[in-house]
């Protein structure tokens, strides 16, 4: 589709006469807008998300010191989470410090911070 900006003007042929036209549709400039700000808004949602279960990752792991990855998963089932979320998330609070994979389990992790 076209770019079109803010200040673009539409003007309206006069001499144009069709018995079943009666209406102008502008609706792909409206769907092409909407569907900019649903991804918008699924990128926003998606992060959020990221960031609450982070945050039930570390409350999880600090009232418990060190859960199996089948035990942590087990502890957020209140959480619709996707495995490869998950992952995602712990390999990010694994570089932020908050906790550590077990040295010989590489399954078991730890609360660190």
């Amino acid at each position: 589709g076209r770019n079109i900006t803010e200040d673009a003007q539409f003007a309206y042929g006069f001499d144009f006469s069709h018995k079943g036209q009666r209406r102008i549709k502008i609706d792909t400039i409206q769907t092409v807008q909407v569907l900019e700000g649903l991804k918008r808004s699924d990128e926003k949602i998606a992060q959020d998300r990221g960031y609450a279960l982070e945050a039930a990752i570390v409350r999880i792991m600090k009232e418990h010191k060190s859960l199996s990855d089948s035990d942590l998963l087990r502890k957020l089932l209140a959480i619709p989470v996707r495995s490869v979320d998950l992952t995602k998330r712990l390999e990010s609070l694994i570089e932020k410090g908050y906790i550590a994979r077990d040295k010989t389990n590489p399954l078991l992790y730890h609360y660190v911070a």
